[in-house]
């Protein structure tokens, strides 16, 4: 038998059978629709926060104190990053400046609303350093002598239910006895997420202003900047051997954990869509044993005008192949379009009144807000090809056992059944 005489009779037989033939294209166009989506979607998340934490400058070391819980930057550690260790890291070689900094949180109150709110107090000529794609949406950038202002992240002043200006008032309260006023003299564009410093959802006030205010002496930590990126391990090695209670956050660190994450959660999302793939598989089984109950006296006919064992089980085959291909080509245009759907909603939501942790909030009033997230779902074609093989062959495999069976009925029995 041809191979086209073959894909022509398989049609045929599909077509005489249009519901359960429909159904089963469409179990496997889920399942690898399931594969296709996950993975355009994991790819585009991690395309995003990978791209969105490149906003930090390669070249940036984050030093914070060891803890064993707690928030980033509000350490449980007893180790205490003072003067003297920001002046000792500036004498280690491959180091071309040392940037202390304290995080903390403030009850913000402006135009009637009020809520906690993320605090970087900073040298505000170092932000361009840290973030070398900062730029200004209104006023300007804060100078060592503005004392009394404040410089405000993109989501701070336009995540809220109203909008934030420069020349606006601010105040900031953070303890019960410590409450201070602040005039908004810039607000940032929008930066991107960052394991280290979130500009997007933080207010940055003076750091001397901070340390007055708060009566420190200490740092929630340091950022240190290396002459050139390729120096990052060995300065980074340098630290550690001088101090054993510093933790130091590399870029390829987090480049590395990024990947680590986004692998274990993509490995995680493809095993739920294989086991979509797999009752697909069941369906096809399913679906040609079913065809062949029924074409038990079609089979007996064709094998008594001269067809062989090989050309029915080749047909079933054909049949089974016809399902894993065009199921896989429809799956793949679900996959797609769920890709694209699902992500066109993708929002982070901050605040709210039961708002975990103080590092992230950006809220007035109690109320959150949400800031969405412009991800593309990325669809690589090796990937998505691979995909569509492994649906053809575990379809083909799927219609092995039925194609076997039809092929060794007995054309004299067959021909008796009604």
């Amino acid at each position: 038998m041809k191979f086209l005489d073959g894909l022509f009779l398989a049609f045929n037989a599909l077509e005489s059978r249009k519901l359960r033939s429909s159904l089963t294209f469409l179990m496997v166009a889920i399942g690898v629709g399931l594969l296709v989506g996950v993975n355009g979607m994991s790819a585009g998340l991690q395309n995003y926060v990978t791209k969105s934490f490149s906003s930090l400058s390669p070249n940036i070391l984050t030093l914070i104190p060891q803890r064993s819980s707690g928030t980033l930057f509000i350490s449980s550690s007893s180790f205490q990053i003072d003067d003297n260790v920001v002046n000792n890291l500036r004498t280690i070689p491959g180091v071309r400046d040392v940037i202390p900094f304290i995080s903390t949180t403030a009850l913000a109150t402006a135009s009637g609303q009020s809520g906690p709110v993320s605090v970087i107090a900073i040298d505000p000529t170092k932000l361009t350093v840290i973030l070398p794609a900062l730029s200004l949406n209104s006023g300007s950038i804060l100078t060592p002598q503005d004392f009394s202002q404040t410089f405000l992240g993109y989501r701070i002043a336009y995540g809220t239910s109203g909008k934030l200006s420069v020349g606006q008032v601010i105040t900031l309260q953070f303890s019960k006895d410590i409450k201070r006023n602040f005039i908004v003299k810039g607000i940032a564009n929008e930066v991107g997420l960052s394991v280290t410093l979130n500009l997007d959802t933080s207010v940055v006030i003076n750091l001397e202003t901070a340390k007055n205010l708060l009566n420190k002496r200490t740092y929630s930590g340091i950022f240190v900047v290396t002459y050139d990126q390729t120096l990052n391990d060995a300065v980074s090695k340098l630290i550690s051997d001088r101090y054993d209670d510093l933790r130091v956050i590399t870029p390829s660190v987090i480049t590395s954990t990024i990947n680590q994450v986004f692998g274990g959660i993509n490995l995680f999302l493809s095993a739920i869509a294989i086991v979509s793939l797999l009752v697909a598989v069941i369906g096809i089984v399913t679906t040609l044993y079913t065809s062949v109950m029924e074409r038990t006296r079609e089979i007996g006919i064709l094998k008594s005008i001269g067809f062989k064992n090989s050309d029915i089980l080749l047909l079933f085959l054909y049949e089974a192949m016809i399902f894993g291909v065009v199921g896989s080509f429809l799956g793949t245009l679900l996959g797609f379009s769920l890709g694209y759907v699902l992500l066109s909603f993708g929002t982070i939501g901050f605040g709210g009144t039961n708002s975990p942790g103080p590092i992230m909030q950006a809220r007035f009033g109690g109320a959150a807000y949400t800031m969405a997230l412009n991800i593309t779902p990325y669809y690589d074609v090796s990937t998505v090809v691979f995909f569509n093989l492994i649906a053809v062959f575990f379809s083909i495999i799927a219609g092995i056992y039925p194609a076997y069976k039809a092929s060794k009925l007995d054309p004299i029995v067959a021909l008796r059944t009604e």
